[in-house]
């Protein structure tokens, strides 16, 4: 129900957990927060979509889902990257 009024420009999933683009921008994510995957700032679990708060005001045009860790382009008005979750072996950039 979470993003049944939402326009979704994109969706990806990983075992654990699945993120969402809106239309507008906005990311969305959930699933299992172990490692702090979802970019919560936490490492809880999110049964439904939950806005990624630590990005709102940047315009999320692209994200994808790893095992434990996520990673989005933003592009407002240049494009940026921004990763998170388990940091191992280099995932995070």
């Amino acid at each position: 129900r979470a993003l049944q009024s939402k326009l979704i420009r994109q969706v990806s999933c990983a075992e654990h957990h699945t993120a969402a683009v809106s239309e507008s921008g906005v990311l969305f994510t959930w699933g299992r927060g172990q490692s702090g995957r979802l970019g919560h700032g936490n490492c809880e679990n999110e049964p439904l979509p939950k806005v990624v708060e630590a990005l709102m005001g940047h315009h999320v045009v692209q994200v994808s889902c790893g095992d434990f860790h996520t990673a989005c382009l933003t592009a407002n008005p240049s494009i940026q990257m921004y990763t998170w979750g388990l940091g191992l072996n280099g995932r995070l950039g």
